[in-house]
């Protein structure tokens, strides 16, 4: 898969619009490749759960292209916002994937893991614990207003 994609990405001026498709595939591939070769030397279960979220995005690399040869035209806008997600996900950055990084500016669209230390989280919990209730409240409403018991709408309301 990464000599076809390293073969896209060498004539991807001559192909038909989004073109980042090729160069962004070929940049996770690298990723994956890199990160197989260090759970080799030294087994990490964060490096093995990044791996496990790739395969499926790397299935779908497969389906695009196949999209891709029997016509120009297919989406490939839900595949490239898979590859830059598992992108800026990976620990392991080879500098080809901190320049992709620095052009989409994706380490600035994930939000800062919340440390050990953080309070802020153990304060929201009851608040979303309160919000998680109520949308379930909401959604069972809603069902039973879909179903047909139209006097449940007003409780939707509220």
């Amino acid at each position: 898969m990464r000599e076809v994609l390293d073969t896209l990405h060498r004539i991807a001026a001559q192909l038909p619009e989004p073109r980042e498709l090729c160069w962004v595939a070929v940049i996770l591939i690298e990723a994956a490749i890199e990160t197989l070769e260090t759970l080799k030397a030294l087994p990490d279960t964060r490096k093995s759960e990044w791996l496990a979220r790739v395969k499926p995005v790397c299935s779908r690399i497969d389906f695009v292209l196949r999209d891709l040869a029997v016509r120009s035209d297919a989406d490939t806008s839900v595949a490239c916002r898979d590859m830059l997600y598992a992108i800026a996900t990976a620990d392991a950055p080879t500098p080809r994937m901190r320049e992709i990084r620095a052009c989409f500016q994706l380490d600035d669209l994930l939000p800062a893991s919340p440390s050990a230390d953080d309070g802020a989280a153990a304060t929201l919990k009851p608040a979303l614990d309160e919000a998680r209730k109520r949308l379930d409240n909401l959604k069972d409403t809603w069902s039973e207003y879909t179903a047909g018991e139209t006097n449940r709408l007003a409780a939707c309301r509220t």
